[in-house]
């Protein structure tokens, strides 16, 4: 998933606006980001996939090869598992029909059951 930049945008108002952290933003993209970025610059909001607590599950590729559907491991957590794919948590719980009470915090796991599939889809 990209998102072409506009006058105005800045790293922090595109991070704000796809719900990421700055910094992880930044991180997703191919070269070094040392400045603001300039109108038609195409940003990657999905970024580079890697491991980390909370999203240790594997997934499958849809025909492009991007990341499409995720297989819950035991202890993953919906912020983690948007993050890992530069997805808005609240997409992801809405697109998974996820219930209960969902926050970026490490502690909201209750509903996320072992071997769960889940669509990662970004928005457009």
């Amino acid at each position: 998933m990209t998102y072409t930049t506009v006058a105005g945008d800045t790293w922090a108002s595109i991070a704000k606006a796809f719900e990421l952290k700055e910094a992880s933003l930044k991180a997703f993209q191919a070269n070094p980001v040392d400045a603001e970025p300039a109108v038609g610059t195409v940003v990657d909001l999905r970024g580079v996939d890697y491991l980390r607590a909370g999203a240790a599950g594997g997934y499958q590729k849809d025909a492009s090869g991007r990341p499409d559907i995720y297989t819950v491991v035991e202890g993953d957590n919906p912020g983690a598992v948007a993050a890992r794919f530069g997805i808005p948590v609240r997409q992801l719980v809405t697109d998974n029909k996820l219930p209960g009470m969902w926050s970026l915090s490490p502690e909201a796991t209750a509903s996320f059951t072992p071997g769960m599939k889940l669509k990662l889809q970004n928005p457009s």
